[in-house]
């Protein structure tokens, strides 16, 4: 009886392992993409400071 609670117990586990494991995967990707956006915009910035300054 004591295994198979512990074998629910790592099944529930893995399961709540899994779920966080997506959500960061998903937010790593979202602020990925932010990254580039901002990284994009910074350098249009550098252009236009280069040709007025």
């Amino acid at each position: 009886m004591h295994t198979l609670s512990f074998e629910q117990d790592l099944q529930q586990e893995i399961e709540t392992l899994r779920h966080e494991n997506n959500r960061l995967q998903r937010e790593n990707y979202t602020l990925k993409k932010r990254l580039e956006r901002a990284n994009r915009i910074i350098g249009h910035l550098q252009i236009l400071v280069r040709r007025y300054s």
